[in-house]
This record gives structure tokens, sequence and C-alpha cells, in this order.
């Protein structure tokens, strides 16, 4: 049976369209909820946490009356009680006595008792202040001017409960209970508990609500005293939804549907006789036709049956319909393997399916190109590696063994121009033309040699703290010469004794490259700047590519020699340091040489753990070379 016509009886036979009638009456039935009835239900619910609410305030006002009447409280001396009137946060230190570490015992002990409550505290009238737990900082504090005390003080011997207002070293909104204390008629201080509504809203939160529902309250004047995101406590109701929401505040009770947070909802509000507050329970638009999902489901129990049935055999036709993809997959993946592995490659199969079977044939054929071009690559690495190497000993080879009569000749031209034969001046020209370009041939097989050794890995780095300002120097007299014939001047614009720990041999052989290269490539009547410093990472203008590799903060020697020659284009900026790469063609360019001095610049950088690079405008328009070395 061929896959197509497997699929279709596979969905037919899982009650695709059956299900899909099923869901579109179920949402249609879903829009047909009677919110009113939801809301009598929501209604009831927030009736029952303004009940809590009160019991809980209620309960609190008595603990108020029983905790204030506590002998320490009311008669003794408390002078020397802890206060914060001029508290210095990275000074202050408790010293409590055993009478006040008494009182903080017996309002601990109540807090840890009650979770619902955030602290229990008595403000003296000399400012003295006692609390259940010490204060998260302490800094200058005066308990006469908060509003729990003052309420309290202006109506002796009552129970007062504070509005809601902003603590001081949390970020939540309490409501305080408190009660002055008199002495033979004279004010001793306010005795109080903190109630903090986040804690208050999981007292009350103990109402089950559906899934994703939360307990909002809002005070008359429309802040927002409990929320699940704390950024929006004590902001004003607008926050959540601009003026729509204010609907709910002209009005003792019922519901909107308005978006919050981005998530269509819900809200069912309450008026609290005794407080004032809307007690408002928000629940999520998709929660509330979940939940009616839910009891649609219980009364179409037969419907769910089928679903199951539906399902069972969706689930089984699936099982038989990916076997045979899986097993494909599988000798796929083995076949893949063995490519990789360059071992003998078996055929795959599947019989039993037509379609399955063209896709194996096509992964086949696949797999024997593959496997024949792995083995032609494998085969042309190897013959290049080859060459490589006989490159690289050809050229050792050749400098090696050129080496000796070139020193034989250079010495023999030089002891002739000593000679008084040498006195004859065409004689004298001829061994002058002679020894240039000895030394030129010396230069090259010097090269040679380096490129050779760096390749090679010989190269052994030897860092010592040297002064690169004398070693500049040296390389810019070298160059002074060649340069002079061009009528080429060389700036230099570094300080002396600059010193830094580098590799003499290497440093000098780096700039020196560089300046010969720069003197080479640069037209008569020109300049080239040699700039040294150190300076951080970060501020070296390096490429894009090397901002990830240096230390932002770590010092680096930088060298940079800019000139004013025919430039470097960007198709040849990645390959301008490549050995024997040269941008003229090799018949017909104005300049000389092998095409390895700035290919031994950067090797000896990189050995060095530095980096080159070049950085150029374009054609005609000069070029800036320059190495970044660090210290270490």
């Amino acid at each position: 049976m061929k896959l197509k016509t497997r699929l279709i009886l596979s969905y037919f036979i899982a009650g695709f369209f059956p299900l899909l009638v099923l869901g579109i009456w179920s949402i249609l039935s879903l829009n047909r909820i009677n919110l009113n009835n939801m809301s009598d239900f929501y209604k009831a619910q927030l009736y029952q946490v303004n009940n809590n609410i009160n019991t809980l305030l209620s309960s609190v006002s008595q603990d108020v009356e029983n905790l204030s009447s506590d002998a320490p409280l009311n008669f003794g001396p408390f002078e020397n009680f802890t206060n914060f009137l001029k508290a210095d946060e990275k000074t202050f230190k408790y010293n409590i006595s055993s009478r006040e570490r008494a009182i903080i015992d017996k309002f601990h002990a109540y807090r840890e008792a009650h979770p619902y409550v955030n602290s229990v505290y008595m403000g003296f009238v000399n400012g003295s202040f006692v609390r259940s737990e010490p204060r998260p900082r302490p800094t200058k504090y005066d308990p006469r001017e908060r509003i729990w005390y003052t309420l309290a003080a202006a109506e002796p011997g009552k129970i007062v409960r504070t509005p809601p207002y902003l603590s001081l070293t949390y970020d939540d909104v309490n409501i305080a209970v408190a009660k002055s204390i008199y002495e033979n008629g004279r004010l001793r201080g306010v005795m109080g508990i903190d109630l903090t509504l986040d804690r208050m809203s999981n007292f009350v939160h103990n109402i089950r609500l559906l899934k994703g529902s939360y307990i909002m309250l809002v005070d008359a004047d429309g802040m927002i005293l409990t929320n699940p995101d704390k950024s929006r406590l004590f902001k004003h109701i607008s926050v959540l939804n601009g003026g729509v929401i204010m609907e709910m505040m002209s009005k003792q009770d019922g519901f909107l549907r308005i978006p919050l947070n981005n998530t269509d909802s819900y809200i069912f509000y309450f008026t609290s006789p005794e407080l004032g507050w809307k007690i408002c329970a928000v629940v999520p638009v998709k929660t509330a036709q979940g939940q009616g999902i839910q009891i649609l489901l219980v009364m179409l129990a037969a419907i769910i049956l089928l679903a199951v049935l539906c399902a069972a055999v969706s689930f089984y036709l699936a099982d038989k319909l990916t076997n045979p993809f899986n097993r494909l997959i599988n000798d796929m993946q083995g076949l893949s393997e063995k490519i990789k592995k360059r071992v003998y490659i078996e055929r795959i199969n599947a019989p039993d399916d037509e379609e399955l079977q063209r896709l194996a044939d096509a992964f086949n054929e696949m797999g024997r190109s593959l496997s024949d071009a792995y083995l032609e690559l494998d085969n042309n690495l190897k013959r290049i590696t080859e060459l490589d190497r006989l490159k690289s000993s050809f050229v050792s080879m050749v400098s090696h063994e050129l080496k000796t009569p070139l020193a034989i000749i250079k010495n023999s031209s030089s002891l002739l121009l000593k000679s008084p034969a040498g006195s004859d001046e065409r004689q004298k020209e001829l061994l002058d033309m002679i020894q240039s370009s000895a030394n030129k041939f010396q230069a090259i097989i010097d090269d040679l040699l380096d490129i050779s050794k760096i390749e090679s890995g010989i190269f052994k780095v030897n860092k010592v703290f040297c002064d690169i300002s004398a070693a500049a120097d040296a390389c810019v007299r070298n160059a002074s010469g060649p340069a002079a014939g061009k009528n080429i001047t060389i700036e230099r614009k570094y300080a002396d004794n600059i010193m830094w720990q580098a590799d003499p041999y290497m440093t000098d052989r780096i700039i020196s490259n560089l300046l010969n290269n720069a003197v080479k490539f640069s037209p008569e009547n020109s300049g080239i700047t040699v700039e040294i410093g150190v300076l951080a990472g970060g501020k070296a203008g390096c490429p894009e590519y090397l901002e990830s590799i240096i230390f932002i903060n770590d010092e680096y020697l930088k060298i940079s020699i800019t000139d004013r020659g025919p430039g470097i284009t960007d198709t040849f900026k990645d390959k301008i340091f490549d050995k024997f790469f040269q941008i003229e063609d090799i018949l017909t360019r104005s300049h000389q040489g092998a095409g390895i001095g700035l290919s031994i610049a950067k090797g000896l950088a990189e050995a060095q753990g530095g980096f080159i690079w070049v950085v150029s405008e374009g054609k005609n328009m000069g070029s800036k070379f320059c190495v970044l070395l660090p210290k270490k």
C-alpha cells in the first residue's frame, strides 16, 4: 500500500473529521456559558475573602489589645532601649538589655506564630523603638513620625487601623493595627502590628480559584494594594488598562472583561462594606473557558470514550506507519557513518514500501557518489601533502646548498676589491656588481631559511626585556641608504627607551622586513612613517576578526609602518602575507623579491603570540602595516 493511501486511512480512522466537528461545537457551546452564574460564584467567593480579611483584622486588633497590656510595655524604664534617631547605617550596633530582650522575644514569638504578620513593634515617647526582628538596614528612623504612631497617639486607649502605606525597608504595602499606651496618665508609647498586604493576600488566597487566577485588593481611591506584579503595588488601577477598568470603581459589584498584561481576562469584583476596598478576582478568559470545557467533557462521557478509542487506533496505525521510516533512518545513519570512516558501504533496502525503496535507492546512489568523492579527496590530499613536503625539503636543500658557494663568492669578491688588482675602475665596477648581487642572493637565501624554520617550527622564541626604540633606529639606519636613492624620507614617531619583553632577533627582522617592503614599494620623493607605542588592546584599532581574541585591558606593543605606495585592495588583504604571493605578475612586475618578507614578518609575530594586519584605503592610497605584540 502506498504511503499516501496509508496516511489518508490513518487520519480518517483516527476520527479527524468527527473531532473537528466536535471541537467547533464545543467552542460554540463555551461561548454560551452563562457569565451571570460564574459572577454569582465569584461574588460568593469574594464575600468569603472579605469575611476572612475582617476576621483577620479583628483577630489582630484583639491581639494588639492583649499584647499592649503586658507589664514590661506599661511599666519600667525604657530610656536605654534601642533607638535609631541618630543611627549611622555603617557603624550602628545593637546593644540590647535583658529587659528589652524579653519584649523582643515576646513580639518575635507572636510573629512566628502568625505568618501573615510582618512585624510587631513599639515606639516609645523618647524615640526608642523595639521590634520583633532587627531592621533590614539600621538607617535613621523616628517612630514618632510614622502614621501608626500619630494616629494611635491621637486616639488614647483606642485600637486604630492605618490606611495602607508603603514600607520603608521592603517593597511591600502595610496596614498597621496600633494602640497607644499610657502610664499614670502620660503617653508611654504606641504598640503596633504590621500586616503586609502581600502576606495578607497569601492568607486570603486560601480561597480556591481557577488555575491562573488571583485575588487583587484595591482601596477606595483606586490604589492597588495586592498584585502578583510587585512593581504595580500602590499604583493607580488605571495603569492596568487605562480608563476602561475604572468602570468598576463606580459600582458595588459585577464583572468586566478587559485585556490585562496582553491576556484577555475577567475581573469579578465586590466592595467591602467595612473597608471600602474593591476585592477582585482576576481570571484569564482561557482559564474560565477551560473550566467550561471540563464541565462539558463530563457531560459528554461518550464522546471522550470515542476520542480515546480513536487515539488508540491512531497510535497503532502511526506505529505501523513510522516503523519502516525508523528502520530506513537507522540504515541511513549507519551508511553515513561508514562513508565518514571510509569503509565499504552496503545497499539500503525497504522491500515493504515502494516509495521508501525509491528514497533508499536515491540515498544509495548518493552514498556511492560521496564515497567516491571522499576517496578522490583523500588521494588528492595525500598528493598535495607530499608535494608540500617535497617543496619544503627542496627549499631547505637549495638554501643550504647555495649558502656555501655564495659565501665563497662574497668573500672572494671582497678580497679582490681590497687587493691592488682591484684598482682598475672597470674591474672594481664588476666586482661591486658581483658583491651587490651576492648580497641580494644572500638575503633571499636567509629569507628562505627563515621561512623553512618557521614552517618546521624549529624557531625558538627567546623573550627578554629589550630596547625596541634602539632596534627600530638600527633598522631605520639600514634602510636609509636605499631610501635616499629614491629621495624617500623616513619619519620617526616613537619615544626613546621603549622597553618591552620580546625576542630581539625576531622583532628586528619584523621591523626590517616591513621597512624594506615600504621602501621598495614607495614612489620617489615620498615618505615613510614608523610609529611605535604601548597601548591597551581596546585602543589598538584591530580589525574585527581580532577583537574577540585580544584582551582589551591588557597592554600591547604596537608597531606601525605607513607608506605612500600603490595600496592594497580588499581582494588581496588576506593573501598579502602568504609566502611567495605577489600582487604584480612575475614576468611584468617592476619590483624584485621572492615575496616572502611579509610572510616571515607574520610568522615571527605569531611565534611571539602577536598579530599582524594591513590597513589600506585601496589602490594608490598607500598602506599601513601594523604589528601587535603581547607583553608575555
